[in-house]
């Protein structure tokens, strides 16, 4: 992809760009990002934000299809969990990997939670709610009927963002309500 930094005329790039892969393009204010844009896009319960040569892709994609969509050629190089430069599976080691409830509470493991009520007790800028409402904490979310997602990619080619694209239109559950 082209680096659109500085680039005055980055709408019309992203817009073609976006268009190309079947994503609605949204109309807004300029950014004051390192791309100064004033369109993004949007496919269901996922944003698509363009960064200098790449997209910023987020939303709840089931670990099911975010391995699935790692398993392609395109995917696994041109479509990063996170943003992760090694590329890494998502469900990897390190992270990568967000589970909800049904009832959209976060589950996180057993000394994550501790710290999160630690940080609650203290009040702690960034724990704005009770953990106990947003929570829960728990080594095996399976367990619990927890679904796994990976919320954030960023995507290096046109035919990765096109991948993508296909992969959330496919999807198959009510993933607008995950958001």
């Amino acid at each position: 992809m082209q680096n659109l930094a500085g680039d005055p005329r980055c709408d019309e790039t992203i817009r073609h760009e976006l268009t190309r892969c079947g994503i609605t393009v949204v109309e807004g204010q300029r950014s004051r990002g390192e791309v100064a844009a004033s369109v993004t896009g949007r496919l269901g319960a996922f944003t698509f934000r363009r960064a200098w040569y790449y997209y910023v892709a987020e939303g709840p994609m089931p670990l099911t299809e975010a391995r699935k969509l790692y398993d392609d050629p395109v995917g696994r190089t041109d479509v990063r969990v996170s943003g992760h430069c090694r590329c890494p599976a998502p469900g990897d080691p390190g992270g990568w990997v967000t589970w909800r409830l049904p009832d959209g509470r976060t589950v996180v493991p057993v000394k994550d939670m501790k710290e999160l009520q630690a940080a609650y007790a203290q009040g702690k800028f960034w724990v704005r709610q009770d953990p106990i409402t947003e929570f829960v904490g728990s080594d095996d979310p399976e367990s619990l009927g927890a679904i796994g997602t990976v919320d954030l990619y960023h995507v290096d080619s046109e035919i990765g963002l096109f991948k993508l694209a296909e992969v959330i239109r496919a999807l198959p559950f009510a993933w607008e309500s995950m958001r």
